[in-house]
């Protein structure tokens, strides 16, 4: 016989990231997507201006945009209504997540004290997450007519802004 097997080793701990380190990854690559989702959303938009100018570009664009978030908003509203009640992962997560501190710079963030912070919101984040965010703080009254509200907001500065840059530096609808 011969010597006997070799030992296995004990496992070695895996090693995290650093807290900050796993931070700063996860600003950075919500502010490439954030890019990434403003090229890709701007580009109908400029397009529309190309053909139909800047003027008539930004009314059915706003229109086209406006339509699809707050088509979007609803549908999404229906999802998170009918899966926060069940049990399962979700309906837990959305209960341990409710009473946290979390819940409540939500609610800050998308009201900042009033208009003037669902305006913000709903012009840097959208409509579609900004009625999300209000569900999810707890908003059930008018739900509805806040997504409309943020839609409409949403598509008239994101498509004025882009219609803006067409005309002002592709020199579209002059």
């Amino acid at each position: 016989m011969g010597p006997p097997p070799p030992s296995p080793s004990p496992p070695t701990p895996r090693r995290r990231a650093p807290r900050g380190l796993a931070l700063v990854a996860g600003a950075l690559a919500a502010v490439a997507i954030y890019l990434w989702d403003d090229l890709l959303f701007a580009a109908p938009v400029v397009g529309l201006a190309r053909v139909l100018g800047t003027g008539l570009g930004f009314v059915v664009g706003s229109a086209l945009y406006f339509a699809g978030s707050t088509v979007i908003s609803l549908l999404a509203l229906r999802a998170y209504d009918r899966a926060s009640p069940r049990a399962g992962r979700l309906s837990a997560f959305v209960e341990r997540h409710s009473h946290a501190p979390g819940r409540r710079w939500v609610a800050n963030l998308t009201t900042g004290g009033s208009i003037v912070g669902f305006v913000l919101s709903s012009v840097v984040l959208g409509g579609i997450v900004t009625t999300l965010l209000l569900r999810h703080a707890g908003m059930r009254i008018r739900i509805e007519a806040v997504a409309i509200t943020s839609s409409a907001i949403f598509a008239v500065t994101f498509v004025g802004f882009y219609s803006g840059i067409s005309r002002a530096t592709l020199g579209i609808g002059r």
